[in-house]
């Protein structure tokens, strides 16, 4: 996934292990435009991700997918990540 979003025109950063890597996300200057979790993380249920997100990334929006083995959809993925980066930075029409 990262290189599909890095090829598409993303800087995407990669956490493999949620205990150690969501603390040190959360401090990256500039902040976070968009996260984008898979439910399978090692060492966290999908529960744990969830409130960890909730805890470190208040400000960004946040896709959470469950990839469960299945191979995903790349341009749906580019889709909803294009869609949340925009809704993040348009602002409503009155």
């Amino acid at each position: 996934m990262a290189r599909l979003l890095d090829h598409s025109g993303y800087d995407a950063l990669v956490a493999t292990n949620g205990e150690a890597d969501f603390p040190a996300l959360s401090r990256v200057d500039p902040p976070l435009d968009l996260v984008l979790v898979n439910s399978y993380l090692p060492r966290l249920s999908g529960s744990e991700i969830v409130a960890r997100v909730a805890e470190f990334f208040t400000c960004c929006p946040v896709l959470h997918i469950e990839q469960g083995g299945v191979p995903f959809n790349a341009e749906r993925l580019l889709s909803l990540v294009r869609k949340a980066h925009q809704a993040r930075y348009t602002a409503p029409q009155h």
